[in-house]
């Protein structure tokens, strides 16, 4: 570093800053292609990077990771008045592969994604829930009711998370929390097809792929639902889907 003034500066006051040096437009700057430009006896060789140089910087807040994050957002959320009403977990990872191709590590991350992570959620939606009523809604396949390779490591999954939503379903219904199932059976209508497969995507003709907007009433209308007529399950699929 040629200009080191800003160290002069340095104080307490100003380490609470994140910029504590200003940046300056270099004179010159001239690779180095080998050896090196040190003239004295202890050479310090590393591997340089693409353009321009590291440096380390110091910065006055605390890092935190992604979970301290959510957690003191948590905190802020139950002290105050505010109250959780309904939850969804739509995450899913379907990918296939025959049984004898697959390694634990396959079948571990689908069952991460489908089953554990709606365990996970429940665990901290349901005692938030209880405060209030209200509603914990899961997004499952055709895959959560029927196996068929090679999709065999994605329908344990699914199936799994679908019996935890029914076990919850049965367990904290009596107490006032909605939880219910959505099997979303067939080609969704978004991005995810339509840019990367667009032949595939048109071949599914008018109303062939479900529509967001009305998958996302159906979740809706889910939510809103009397007490005096709960639905556990529902269906969702367009009208030309086989199945």
């Amino acid at each position: 570093m040629d200009d080191y003034s800003s160290l002069r500066f340095l104080s307490p006051q100003s380490l609470k800053s994140n910029l504590v040096f200003s940046p300056r437009k270099a004179l010159q700057y001239t690779p180095q292609r080998s050896g090196s430009s040190s003239q004295g006896g202890n050479t310090f060789y590393a591997k340089n990077p693409d353009y321009g140089a590291l440096l380390t910087f110091y910065i006055s807040d605390d890092l935190q990771t992604k979970k301290q994050k959510r957690r003191m957002k948590e905190k802020v959320l139950d002290k105050s008045d505010t109250l959780l009403k309904s939850v969804i977990y739509n995450a899913g990872n379907n990918n296939a592969k025959p049984f004898l191709e697959m390694d634990l590590d396959f079948f571990q991350d689908l069952w991460d994604v489908c089953a554990k992570g709606a365990f996970l959620v429940s665990q901290e939606a349901i005692p938030r829930l209880l405060k209030s009523g209200g509603s914990l809604l899961f997004t499952g396949a055709t895959a959560s009711i029927r196996s068929r390779p090679p999709f065999t490591a994605f329908a344990a999954a699914k199936s799994a998370e679908r019996s935890l939503a029914q076990g919850l379903s049965k367990e904290f219904g009596p107490q006032g929390i909605h939880v219910a199932h959505v099997i979303v059976d067939g080609i969704i209508d978004g991005d995810k097809v339509n840019l990367r497969f667009p032949d595939f995507a048109n071949s599914k003709g008018e109303d062939g792929k479900l529509d967001i907007d009305s998958i996302a009433e159906n979740f809706l209308m889910l939510h809103k639902q009397k007490k005096s007529t709960w639905s556990f399950e529902i269906d969702l699929r367009p009208w030309s889907e086989n199945w």
